[in-house]
């Protein structure tokens, strides 16, 4: 498996499509940023997840939805914002 910074440097790019989202809370961001990556706290995605998968315009020319890669500190917060993301029809 390719790792995160492989990765945004192949869509940097344009050999890869994906969306980055970071589900940690503002303050986490301030301290450490990923370039590219859209934040959204995990508390807004588990409030309305159907929102945040319409927000971040998963479709992809072919429709195939762009791959949806989630990202926190120790993975727990990403895992159950995968899960809840999967639930609304992402490919996370």
């Amino acid at each position: 498996m390719r790792t995160l910074a492989r990765r945004l440097t192949d869509r940097e790019h344009g050999f890869d499509d994906f969306v980055l989202l970071d589900v940690r809370e503002v303050p986490e961001r301030g301290i450490v940023a990923i370039p590219g990556a859209v934040g959204v706290p995990l508390a807004e995605v588990l409030a309305d997840p159907e929102d945040v998968v319409h927000r971040l315009d998963l479709a992809h020319p072919g429709g195939v939805a762009r791959e949806l890669v989630v990202h926190c500190r120790s993975g727990q917060r990403s895992a159950q914002a995968v899960r809840a993301l999967t639930d609304a029809g992402a490919r996370a």
